[in-house]
C-alpha cells in the first residue's frame, strides 16, 4: 500500500504495469484486498485496473476480497 502522500502520482500504476507484463505468460493475476478493515483506496485502484472479485476469505475481524484479472 502506498502512503497517502504518494498516491495519485502514477507510482502504483507504474509498478502494476511491470507486474502485469511479467505475469502475462501465466494468463492471470490474483491478489487480495482488505474489506475488514476496509481499504477503499486499494479496492478502487484494483477495480479501475480491471480486477474483479472472485471470492472472499476471512471473518468479522479480518476479511479480504479475492480479486483476479485475466492478462
Amino acid at each position: 500500500m502506498l502512503h497517502e502522500q504518494f498516491r495519485r502520482q502514477g507510482l502504483g500504476s507504474f509498478v502494476y504495469d511491470e507486474i502485469e507484463r511479467v505475469a502475462a505468460p501465466y494468463t492471470r493475476l490474483s491478489l487480495e484486498v482488505n474489506l475488514v478493515p476496509r481499504n477503499d483506496a486499494s479496492l478502487a485502484f484494483h477495480e479501475a485496473r480491471g480486477f474483479k472479485e472472485v471470492g472472499r476469505l476471512g471473518d468479522d475481524e479480518h476479511l479480504v476480497a479475492l480479486m483476479e484479472k485475466a492478462l
